[in-house]
């Protein structure tokens, strides 16, 4: 499940977040829809919702955080779509 919300009750069906969405992970059904698998968590329609109605569920989770004599060489982190890593990351 997608920790992006949208209080579909009060929307009032303006297509701002479908326009704003990067990635073309929402599209309007009777009320916005979000594909869970397309969704990257950008924040864009966070952003351009007028009412303030889509939200983020924080992860309560704690990362663990290695003593700083484990970390060593450089770490790469790379967007991947579709499993392959976007061009940017070469």
């Amino acid at each position: 499940m997608t920790p992006i919300k949208i209080r579909a009750i009060d929307c009032i069906q303006c297509g701002t977040c479908e326009s704003a969405c990067l990635y073309s992970a929402i599209y309007m059904d009777e009320y916005p829809v979000i594909e869970q698998e397309r969704c990257l968590l950008c924040k864009n329609c966070i952003e351009a919702c007028p009412l303030g109605l889509i939200t983020l569920e924080e992860d309560s989770r704690q990362v663990p955080v290695l003593p700083d004599t484990a970390a060593t060489g450089i770490w790469v982190l790379a967007e991947l779509h579709s499993g392959t890593p976007a061009p940017v990351t070469y």
